[in-house]
């Protein structure tokens, strides 16, 4: 796999979308992802794979959610702040493991 392509751009566009009622939506508008590339050999197979732009704010947001939303996930998960980066950013130590009692492995004991 290699990244690749110029002229690169990611923009709103004019067509709006329906916001559903009570949906924390602001931004009903879609967007375009323009490029161009340069397919070097003839008959060559390529895929092209494409994500949406996602930010540590949305990483953030999504992370400090999910107690209220997956309250049940307090029985294996921990969010703890690992440290902080050089511009000041959270940077999350994620633990994902049995937090109960009746482990077999006491949590100070595991790996």
């Amino acid at each position: 796999w290699i990244r690749t392509g110029h002229d690169i751009v990611y923009l709103r566009n004019s067509y709006t979308r329906r916001v559903r009622r009570g949906a924390h939506n602001d931004c009903p508008t879609y967007f375009t992802l323009h490029y161009a590339m340069e397919f070097k050999h003839l008959l060559d197979r390529v895929y092209l794979t494409y994500s949406y732009p996602y930010t540590y704010t949305d990483l953030q947001n999504y992370l400090r959610a999910l107690p209220e939303t997956h309250p049940h996930l307090s029985d294996y998960f921990i969010n703890q702040v690992f440290c902080k980066t050089l511009d000041n950013n959270v940077c999350n130590l994620l633990t994902i493991t049995t937090l109960t009692n009746d482990s077999p492995v006491p949590i100070h004991e595991r790996k």
